[in-house]
């Protein structure tokens, strides 16, 4: 027997019939796959962002705090107070770090990491804050996901700037 080829247009209409339903079936089911994958990045943009907000703004609560209750302190130098405040402040409240520079020399007086305290720090953002009458937000602190928040703190004869470090 020989075989004869078909073409698409020699089957019956129900195969062809069938055919379109299925191609059609199979495009739709490509689209809701393309519309879910769209939504689903878009709400985790949203959520990324407001994380990122909820952050900023948990920082910049915190930041004010500190500043209010170690202005004596800061005036007076006595640093080693704010030493054990900003280290126990960090440890119970999950904070990355605060630091307190002074800006004339970019030294962090205090940190809450030892090896940092005294020590110069080539930041930027410290020269930025102190000269800022806004809170300043930095995000993604050394590739890490920390929102670094900066606050001026003008004593009478010195400037320092206030850095919260609020992981998200």
């Amino acid at each position: 027997m020989e075989q004869i080829k078909q073409s698409f247009w020699d089957y019956p209409m129900k195969r062809r019939t069938s055919l379109y339903i299925c191609a059609i079936l199979l495009l739709v089911i490509v689209a809701l796959f393309v519309a879910i994958k769209i939504i689903s990045l878009k709400s985790n943009i949203a959520i990324n962002n407001l994380i990122k907000h909820d952050a900023a703004v948990r920082g910049e609560s915190i930041a004010k705090t500190i500043a209010t209750f170690a202005g004596d302190d800061i005036s007076a130098h006595n640093y080693r107070l704010l030493q054990t405040r900003f280290t126990t402040i960090v440890r119970e409240t999950g904070l990355s770090y605060i630091a307190l520079v002074r800006v004339s020399d970019n030294r962090a007086v205090v940190h809450t990491d030892p090896k940092l305290t005294a020590k110069k720090l080539e930041n930027k953002e410290d020269q930025i804050a102190a000269s800022s009458q806004s809170i300043l937000t930095t995000q993604d602190i050394r590739d890490r996901k920390i929102m670094d928040v900066a606050l001026r703190i003008q004593t009478i004869s010195e400037k320092f700037v206030l850095r919260v470090g609020v992981p998200y």
